[in-house]
């Protein structure tokens, strides 16, 4: 359906930024990760500073993913479910109302009685009737010598 490739096209798009744009305000990441020089006591000479550097590249990666699952795994449910509601709500909707005005007995129920009609078509001329009555006494210049 529609809403179907609307919400896979969604979904996509929320992949793709995270697969190109790498980026997070989590404060727990920003908080632990964010040293250039990881902590720990380096006190033995014999530690290779590119084991260090490729240690701590990995457990920045692997933090970051699990960010960014936690992220998508939120965000997917919510798109889809948005979607699919919606398409649902609109496919209820216009199943009511087709079945609303399809019905003789409700229609017959909807609708004002004649005699309510009549009347309201009645007052409607009785307005026009004193619209053109008043155009007709405003232009009078008796009429317009008395009014305050």
């Amino acid at each position: 359906s529609e809403e179907r490739d609307k919400a896979k096209y969604i979904v996509e798009s929320i992949i793709d930024s995270e697969i190109g744009y790498m980026f997070t305000n989590d404060a727990d990441y920003n908080g632990k990760r964010t040293d250039i020089i990881p902590k720990g006591d380096f006190s033995d000479k014999t530690v290779d500073s590119t084991k260090i550097y490729v240690k701590e590249m990995r457990a920045r990666l692997d933090n970051y993913y699990r960010l960014v699952v936690r992220g998508v795994r939120d965000s997917v449910p919510k798109v889809i479910g948005s979607f699919l509601v919606r398409a649902a709500e609109d496919q209820m909707q216009l199943e009511l109302t087709t079945r609303i005005t399809q019905n003789e007995q409700i229609n017959a129920l909807l609708s004002e009685p004649l005699s309510v009609a009549e009347e309201r078509k009645r007052l409607a001329e009785t307005k026009e009737v004193l619209k053109k009555a008043l155009k007709a006494i405003q232009r009078d210049p008796e009429y317009a010598l008395s009014s305050p």
